[in-house]
């Protein structure tokens, strides 16, 4: 029985998609079975990346909490703490799913292909989080510039008056 044009087209497309994805487990898998520690280069770089901005976070939180801790914690101090926490928050949740995508334990080859697998099927999942982490950023970013603007106006009225 002849396939009509659409559907022979359809057919190829779905097995085109089907050999790429296939292509790329199997050179995800091959890499994480090569590497040394069970964990993607980029996955290992990125695990470096929020870990540095987990750090930041903590340097930049700190002050606030400190004058909370006296009793003058203002509005925006308070707002800057409750995105890094939420920022913090985040941060563990993608620390989590890098960790489960890491090889473990014996049958390397058979766990290779399964975190490959897996690193493929939550690909969108952890892009979610890395577009809401650096939201995140992106507020505290403004946060921190607007409070440098603010202490800049407050210094100079201070020499004014």
């Amino acid at each position: 029985m002849p396939l009509d044009p659409f559907t022979a087209l359809s057919l190829a497309g779905n097995i085109l998609q089907f050999i790429d994805f296939s292509n790329k487990v199997l050179s995800k898998g091959r890499k994480l079975y090569k590497s040394t520690d069970g964990v993607l280069p980029v996955n290992k770089e990125l695990d470096l990346v929020v870990a540095d901005l987990e750090t930041l976070m903590g340097k930049l939180c700190k002050p606030s909490h400190l004058a909370s801790l006296k009793g003058r914690s203002t509005e925006s101090e308070n707002a800057l703490e409750t995105i890094c926490e939420a920022c913090g928050n985040v941060a563990n949740e993608i620390h989590m799913h890098l960790k489960a995508l890491r090889v473990e334990g014996t049958h390397r080859k058979w766990q290779s292909f399964r975190q490959a697998i897996k690193t493929a099927w939550t690909a969108d999942d952890l892009q979610a989080l890395l577009r809401r982490l650096g939201a995140f950023q992106d507020n505290l970013q403004m946060h921190v510039l607007v409070g440098l603007r603010c202490v800049k106006f407050q210094y100079h009225s201070l020499q004014r008056g």
